[in-house]
């Protein structure tokens, strides 16, 4: 089940209201109290202020090229230094040393040393720049209203003139500045001048522009011929191998490559050589080897052979000396490449020397034409305008006519704000904390159980001689109308079953158990039903008193060993229809009587003589005799004081009722305060009214009405 999480509704409110008012009055009372006493007695302290502007500077070195400018971001930084200067320790205690603020004429301060008097004096000034604007707020507290102008006006007025100063020296270092630079720029540019005209006199005033380009043509043709050279190369590079392979395996007649095909001369030799071998081997087929032109014939082949050889031998040199040639041509072009690269290096550097110096020339020329015309524009601002502050004081400071501490119609105010609402914060805490048992809604979501009725609390103060048996003495009241509703609830669940014994019982002693049952008793006769009352209480019985009878005889005698039979114990009572079995001696050992055979026998003679069978028995929580007896009645009801009962203690008393297989039928709230209750309560209130003003006719019919409406549980 969850604990007290419910909607919050306005009758929640005024009930807290009602409920805990004392205590929110108290509250209130001391927050307002305390409030006037401290602003009453606090010492009074004054405010003075004035208002300063705080311009940019016009003029400030930030830069060689950016003399006047100052972006926001450098005024912003600019600004707060100021401010930081208006609250310096050194400029406070320069203000703090003259004479008219000595701590012998500033009560205030007497006493303490110059640095505690400092920071005092820091703590009670308040600087706040305006925003988007030079204006800065400043303002000083003090327990006198002329000290705190007088210092204060002090304190803006040596700010000013020491920014003045501050401005002055900074005129006259801008002014030693452009002197100091200005002299520096002419020596620079006398220097450069001298070194370009030394240069040009050097190398004669040289073209180096249009000597430079015609270098780098000129070495651009032999890189491109050395190039165009070095594909080349690249090219014949295989053929060269090949030729050096034919020449290292030995040239023969048959040796074979492009070139030889080229060659005029070696074809014809081959082809004489061709014809003379077929010559040759015609002939010594038919002649035999040992013939003498035979001979001659094979010496002419083999002159012709070598001539052959020879031949190819000198054109294959000849490529290769050709492939050298480009090579060794090749190395020229790739040196004389290096020795312009080098010429064009050298030329180079001379240029960018002369460039250089140019240049050097041209940026002295134009800084020193530029320091000297800034130069004379500070000159001539500063001969207009020999002084010169940018701080100036707006607002003088005045002397406040009252003060602005403490403001006691406002602490009242806010001291009530806080009193009510701290007060009513206080009561919904505590009421948050407080998890008793307040309301039928309570019971149905915590307990999950009915609400049999809602009984008020009974002001005995009104009739004491009418005793406890409010539903018998005063039947208009509005709690014994409480009463008869709970008899129509019990009434209509006997109706629907056999619920005609009920038990009666609570979670504590003192929750009304006794009042309940004998107020339900009396309703239950008063209705036409034989009622009888039984007090299973033995061990603090209180039935016979609130009866105001004796209790010499009782339900003990009939359950003890002599065992009285249960008519000569039962008494007659002033209520027409209601008997009384109260409880009799008092009993060592009453869980064993209620539990004994005899008391079931008793319990059906009850039931087979009344209509209405009403037991008032000990609190669950404290002994086991409601548990005893609530396994043989047909319904038990549990009574909760409202607002005193912890929901805890109900739940352990529901579940040790429940753990013996009890019906609990439901649960009747006593001792309800409705003039501080919510809708429910009022109900009773307003029909207990309306009871009394029409009389005993009208509220029998109310009644009457009443219990022929089915009652539903409230969920």
């Amino acid at each position: 089940m969850e604990h007290r999480q419910k909607d919050f509704k306005l009758e929640d409110v005024i009930h807290i209201l009602l409920k805990r008012r004392w205590m929110i009055l108290g509250f209130f009372v001391i927050i307002v109290a305390t409030a006037a006493v401290f602003s009453f007695r606090a010492q009074p302290r004054y405010r003075s202020s004035a208002t300063l502007v705080i311009e940019p500077p016009k003029k400030n070195i930030l830069s060689h090229d950016q003399l006047y400018a100052m972006s926001y971001f450098s005024f912003d930084r600019y600004h707060r230094t100021q401010q930081d200067l208006l609250e310096s320790r050194r400029l406070i205690s320069a203000v703090l040393a003259e004479p008219e603020f000595a701590p012998t004429h500033w009560s205030e301060y007497e006493g303490l040393s110059e640095p505690d008097r400092v920071t005092r004096v820091i703590q009670n000034l308040e600087i706040e720049p305006q925003e988007d604007s030079y204006l800065i707020d400043v303002a000083f507290k003090a327990d006198d209203a002329q000290r705190a102008q007088l210092f204060l006006d002090a304190l803006v007025e040596r700010f000013k003139d020491e920014n003045a100063q501050r401005s002055a020296q900074g005129r006259r270092e801008i002014r030693e500045y452009y002197e100091r630079k200005v002299g520096e720029l002419s020596s620079a540019l006398d220097q450069s001048l001298t070194g370009l005209a030394t240069f040009e006199q050097k190398h004669q005033a040289v073209d180096f522009e249009g000597k430079y380009d015609l270098f780098y043509n000129d070495y651009k043709s032999y890189l491109d011929a050395a190039r165009i050279l070095q594909v080349e190369l690249a090219d014949l590079e295989p053929e060269a191998k090949t030729l050096d392979a034919h020449l290292a395996a030995g040239v023969t007649t048959r040796t074979a490559h492009p070139i030889l095909e080229s060659s005029g001369d070696l074809s014809s030799l081959r082809q004489r050589l061709s014809d003379l071998q077929s010559q040759y081997a015609g002939l010594r087929l038919d002649l035999g080897e040992k013939n003498e032109e035979l001979q001659i014939l094979l010496t002419q082949k083999r002159e012709l052979e070598d001539t052959v050889v020879a031949e190819i031998t000198a054109t294959l040199r000849g490529r290769l000396a050709e492939i050298a040639e480009k090579r060794a041509a090749l190395v020229t072009l790739e040196q004389i490449c290096d020795q312009r690269l080098k010429e064009l290096d050298t030329l180079g550097a001379l240029r960018r020397e002369y460039d250089n110096l140019k240049d050097r020339v041209a940026t002295n020329r134009e800084l020193h034409l530029q320091y000297s015309s800034q130069q004379q524009e500070v000159l001539s601002e500063e001969a207009d305008q020999p002084t010169e502050n940018n701080i100036r004081v707006e607002n003088r400071a005045s002397q406040p006519d009252s003060p602005y501490f403490p403001n006691i119609p406002l602490n009242l105010i806010l001291a009530a704000l806080v009193g009510l609402a701290g007060g009513f914060g206080l009561a919904c805490f505590l009421e948050y904390l407080d998890d008793t048992v307040k309301n039928q809604e309570d019971i149905s979501r915590l307990l999950e159980l009915p609400t049999l009725g809602m009984v008020a609390t009974i002001d005995r103060r009104v009739d004491p001689a009418k005793g406890e048996l409010i539903t018998h003495h005063d039947p208009k009241s509005v709690v014994s109308e409480a009463y008869r509703g709970i008899r129509t609830n019990l009434s209509f669940g006997a109706l629907g079953g056999d619920r005609r014994v009920v038990l009666v019982t609570s979670s504590n002693p003192g929750e009304g158990k006794s009042l309940t049952s004998s107020n339900l008793a009396v309703t239950l006769a008063q209705g036409g039903h034989r009622t009888v009352l039984v007090d299973a209480d033995f061990r603090k019985p209180r039935i016979h008193k609130i009866f105001k009878m004796d209790n010499a005889m009782g339900l003990t005698n009939s359950l003890g060993s002599g065992r009285v039979p249960v008519d000569e114990v039962l008494r007659s009572t002033p209520v027409e229809g209601l008997s009384l079995l109260t409880s009799g001696p008092i009993p060592p050992n009453p869980s064993e009587l209620l539990g004994s055979l005899r008391m079931r026998e008793v319990l059906q003679q009850l039931r087979d003589k009344f209509d209405f069978v009403v037991f008032d028995s000990p609190p669950v929580n404290f002994v086991t005799d409601a548990s005893v007896l609530a396994q043989y009645v047909d319904s038990t009801v549990l009574i909760v004081h409202a607002g005193e009962t912890r929901f805890r203690t109900v739940q352990r008393a529901v579940e040790q009722l429940r753990a013996v297989g009890a019906n609990l039928s439901g649960v009747i709230l006593n001792n309800v305060d409705i003039h501080r209750g919510g809708g429910s309560y009022r109900y009773y209130y307003q029909y207990g009214y309306a009871y009394r003003q029409y009389g005993e006719a009208s509220a029998a019919r109310i009644v009457e009405h009443k219990e022929k409406q089915p009652v539903s549980s409230p969920s």
